[in-house]
């Protein structure tokens, strides 16, 4: 899943795929243990949690940005973003069923007159 926050677009990271570092570093900042929440997916939910996971995902393209300056931010800064192949394209306009001559796209007259 990618997300964008302060109009930069970031690929949220997985908890499996963390480094020990950044392993220790959600669970400073969650006060949750990678098994706890490995093993309680309820907690994953938690938008400290979720806002730590979104952090590290920051972090991995700007090292700068501490904890509290996500965590701080407002929730209209953070957009999650739908992955390509999710993605609708809507239909095309559709062309009025009869053009201006009153035929119908097969040609037959729809004027409601008798020839």
């Amino acid at each position: 899943m990618k997300f964008l926050w302060r109009g930069e677009t970031f690929e949220m990271v997985d908890q499996a795929d963390l480094s020990w570092s950044e392993a220790e570093q959600l669970e400073e900042a969650t006060g949750y243990t990678s098994s706890e929440l490995e093993e309680d997916k309820r907690l994953g939910g938690k938008a400290r949690v979720v806002a730590a996971m979104c952090w590290l995902s920051v972090r991995r393209q700007n090292e700068a940005v501490a904890f509290a300056d996500f965590f701080g931010s407002k929730l209209s800064e953070f957009e999650p973003q739908r992955d390509e192949e999710e993605k609708t394209v809507p239909p095309p306009v559709a062309d009025d069923p009869l053009d201006s001559a009153g035929t119908d796209a097969s040609g037959s007259d729809n004027s409601g007159t008798s020839t």
